[in-house]
């Protein structure tokens, strides 16, 4: 999973060590590392609610072995018709990790 903010795609990109379905944000209905997860999502991200359910994916810390680290960042190049440069990606967009290895910018994984 990678992130795109800013016109770029961050070099760091971690592996999804866990993902859940429909999580309940309620800290009390949970434990372990869930149960921290959920309390500091509330605290941290105000668009968020109690109990309001949520996905929720486990990533690999930036500096595990388990995140693939690019060779920089990948430098959004996209502009509409109008010369008015455009997102990336507003929602989610799928590419393989060997094109995101390859790209130095965002034109070289059109048509994903």
């Amino acid at each position: 999973m990678a992130f795109y903010t800013q016109g770029q795609i961050f070099p760091l990109v971690p592996r999804i060590l866990k993902s859940q379905d429909r999580v309940e944000m309620t800290p009390e209905k949970h434990e372990g590392e869930l149960k921290v997860l959920i309390e500091r999502l509330l605290i941290e991200t105000p668009r968020r609610e109690k109990g309001q359910a949520n996905k929720i994916m486990f990533l690999s810390a930036p500096t595990s072995p388990e995140t693939v680290v690019l060779s920089g960042p990948i430098k959004n190049d996209l502009v509409a018709e109008s010369g008015k440069t455009i997102a990336y990606t507003q929602f989610q967009r799928y590419t393989s990790l060997e094109r995101l290895r390859m790209a130095k910018k965002t034109s070289e994984l059109k048509g994903d």
